[in-house]
């Protein structure tokens, strides 16, 4: 990227913004990036710096670059926007693809601003993206929070950019309200009876135990967790943390336990961990990242039994609004979940480039049937 302007002042909002490319830079708005993130309208643990810089450190491929656009009023933090992109070219003329981290473990990934500069911050992004060189041909954001507010913003118009929205997938959710007892008597009779089961065959291990830890021994319970996960198919697949993923959740518990925003839950058996879930605490939301059992247990279903006692632990904390399972595996349906969907944007800007490559489409495609009767359900759900 060969015109880029690290420092621009938009004279009509009054407003600053910063470009930022290096892990110094970004620490240095380390504490009010994640302020801001917690402040937020949606509470999101993704849109943190503990997490996007584990994922800038340690994920970034070879052929990627990436850089991070931070907006303030006078010295306040209002917004922030980590981006990835590569070059194409086409017709000799080099191009951007801009895109936000998607990958497994990193996704939901939002403009993040606080909502009383919602509409200029973003308008500040916009304008700054369509002055840089190369040219951007497109923007792909993948899997948008169900309740994201830059939604609602992009549907009242930002100039230079247009936009497209359609549903993607769908994430599970608990609502945390009311008592635990009125949430287990919700479950299926079948479940529960299941879950008597194996709390009975746990028993013949010499009974079970669950234990709860969160800041201390980080790598002693990552690596308890992920020799958990390679004993079944992942490891077999070798799609586990240890084969695949030990640099970033390296990188990543160490950044979440330093915030206090990480727990770990065991279930054991004869001093033996054989199920684990590693959950994020963050604003009001209880974020289940990761689960695991130990195969050699499998026929007991220590998962379940589990997962039971830390939906219990998180109603009685008394502090919050949800739990949020990242996904929609059908396995989670007997949890009594609810299903909330989640979107994929892909942002146009001002350029033959990306008029005929992104635009144009966005125009054909936002014509149709099938797209208005998604932007009304989008318009229902706000």
């Amino acid at each position: 990227m060969d015109n880029i302007i690290k420092k621009t002042t938009d004279i009509n909002s009054g407003l600053n913004l910063e470009f930022v490319n290096s892990f110094d830079q970004l620490d240095k708005y380390a504490d009010s990036w994640n302020l801001l993130a917690l402040n937020a309208q949606r509470q999101h643990p993704v849109m943190s710096h503990a997490w996007i810089t584990a994922y800038l450190k340690t994920m970034v491929k070879k052929n990627e670059s990436w850089f991070c656009l931070f907006a303030f009023d006078n010295k306040e933090l209002i917004g922030v926007f980590p981006l990835l992109y590569c070059e194409y070219s086409f017709l000799f003329n080099n191009y951007l693809i801009l895109y936000t981290p998607d990958y497994p473990h990193t996704n939901w990934i939002d403009f993040l601003f606080n909502e009383k500069y919602g509409k200029r911050v973003m308008q500040l992004f916009a304008e700054y993206l369509n002055a840089i060189r190369p040219k951007v041909l497109r923007l792909k954001m993948s899997q948008i929070p169900y309740d994201s507010p830059a939604i609602e913003v992009l549907q009242r118009g930002i100039k230079g950019i247009s936009f497209s929205c359609y549903q993607y997938q769908h994430v599970s959710i608990i609502p945390v309200n009311g008592s635990f007892i009125d949430y287990r008597r919700r479950l299926p009779k079948k479940m529960v009876s299941n879950l008597r089961r194996s709390e009975n065959l746990l028993k013949k291990f010499g009974g079970y135990k669950v234990t709860i830890e969160n800041g201390k021994d980080v790598m002693k319970n990552l690596e308890s967790f992920a020799t958990i996960e390679a004993s079944g198919w992942k490891g077999h697949n070798q799609t586990s943390i240890k084969d695949k993923y030990w640099n970033f959740f390296s990188e990543f518990t160490i950044n979440m336990s330093k915030k206090g925003w990480l727990k770990w839950y065991f279930l054991e058996v004869a001093n033996k961990r054989i199920a684990a879930y590693m959950t994020i605490f963050f604003g009001r939301s209880a974020f289940i990242l990761k689960t695991a059992y130990h195969e050699e247990y499998k026929s007991v279903s220590p998962g379940s039994v589990l997962t039971l006692k830390m939906i219990e632990h998180i109603f009685s904390s008394g502090n919050l609004d949800e739990i949020n399972f990242f996904t929609d595996y059908d396995w989670l349906l007997r949890w009594n979940v609810e299903r909330k969907p989640y979107y994929n944007l892909v942002i146009s800007f001002n350029n033959p480039g990306s008029f005929f490559f992104t635009r144009l489409p966005i125009i054909v495609y936002s014509r149709s049937p099938f797209i208005r009767g998604l932007k009304s359900s989008i318009a229902r759900l706000r």
